[in-house]
């Protein structure tokens, strides 16, 4: 007997020994987040800006029935590895505001292993904090490996995007704001990401 194809995983590359199946994308994506400006990794340079091969893309899945629509989401954090030659990507199970303006309760769902997997945390600050278009920034929290025996927590935020196939990008007056020490995003991220590292 023939014997079974096994299944396709990702990041063999970066990681041989992966175990995290190649993802299969349900339903219409309806909103995409690039990472543009993040905090600095412990080096000499505090703030980080332009699109770091990091997406979120939301998609929703709609299942009809006779009287009604149902309507669930699925996020995909997509990133790069082995120096940009491949791409890994995780699925969240998440839930939208009713004008799906806003995104919630992300539950990362991990499937295999792989070690240079990144597990971030995406939140929309209950004080909003908009981009030159009036759309909301998402917040996320990450971890710089800098060695495998030293982490950095990275507080960073996303934009959505304008055109489905070009990366957002910042304005210098968004990035200013964002730059800002005493302003608010910076105060956002102190209190959502870096206090809680450290209760």
């Amino acid at each position: 007997m023939p014997k079974p194809k096994s299944p396709e995983m990702q990041g063999l590359l970066s990681d041989p020994n992966s175990t995290v199946p190649v993802v299969v994308y349900e339903g219409e994506t309806i909103a995409i987040y690039d990472v543009v400006w993040r905090t600095g990794d412990g080096g000499e340079i505090s703030n980080l800006r332009g699109f770091v091969s990091k997406t979120l893309i939301i998609n929703r899945i709609e299942v009809k029935d006779k009287k009604h629509i149902h309507r669930t989401y699925k996020a995909y954090f997509t990133y790069t590895l082995a120096n940009g030659k491949e791409i890994l990507t995780n699925v969240y199970n998440c839930k939208a505001s009713r004008d799906e303006f806003a995104f919630f309760d992300f539950t990362f769902l991990r499937v295999g292993e792989h070690s240079c997997m990144e597990k971030p945390r995406f939140f929309f600050p209950a004080t909003p904090v908009l981009d030159d278009d009036e759309n909301l920034f998402m917040g996320l929290c990450m971890v710089f490996r800098k060695a495998d025996w030293e982490q950095v927590m990275v507080g960073a935020w996303a934009k959505l995007r304008i055109v489905a196939n070009v990366p957002a990008e910042l304005s210098d007056r968004e990035y200013g704001r964002l730059s800002d020490p005493e302003g608010l995003p910076k105060s956002i991220h102190k209190k959502e990401i870096f206090d809680r590292w450290f209760r």
